[in-house]
């Protein structure tokens, strides 16, 4: 077990603490605490920079040499990243997406009225001054998915006179395997 006293307050951290030589480039380094995290934890950000998650009782001196135990494996992504090209994460007109396990195309209506959109057998309206249709697709698929989803659960309940008292349709990105 690790106990700080601090008797005054913190030293603050320069600058060139926070930074690291890896490779060609110059690293910018966030140590962050987390009283729940049982380990260090050291992430590459999309920018470029690196996150060190520190643990309970951990101290930034231990987690410089984690640092810097891990530098082959920062140079690694830090390759990785430069060879990925850069993606909008907004969608256009044009824009591919899975639809029920099929690519479809976002494409104006077919009869060509002004403010609608269709992907697949789906025909949704858009205000004219929307340059990124993601959020508005996203919206309709998450209600189509609640609509569908319960009417699917019941009918698979029905012959088994299983009772369902409710179906929800929720962002699982943080809680996987839940």
């Amino acid at each position: 077990m690790q106990f700080d006293f601090r008797f005054g307050p913190e030293r603050p951290v320069s600058p060139d603490e926070n930074w690291l030589t890896v490779g060609a480039q110059r690293v910018r380094f966030h140590f962050i605490r987390h009283r729940r995290a049982r380990r260090y934890i050291l992430r590459l950000r999309p920018d470029g920079s690196a996150r060190v998650t520190i643990p309970r009782g951990g101290s930034t001196a231990e987690a410089s040499r984690f640092v810097h135990k891990n530098i082959p494996w920062l140079q690694q992504q830090l390759l990785r990243q430069a060879v990925q090209p850069a993606r909008s994460r907004g969608w256009q007109l044009g824009t591919k997406i899975l639809f029920r396990g099929e690519p479809v195309l976002l494409e104006p209506a077919p009869n060509g009225e002004p403010g609608l959109i269709r992907f697949a057998t789906e025909t949704i309206a858009i205000s004219g001054s929307e340059t990124d249709l993601r959020p508005v697709v996203e919206r309709h698929l998450w209600r189509l998915a609640a609509r569908e989803l319960r009417a699917r659960v019941l009918e698979l309940a029905a012959p088994h006179q299983i009772r369902v008292q409710r179906v929800t349709v929720r962002n699982q990105r943080s809680r996987w395997g839940s």
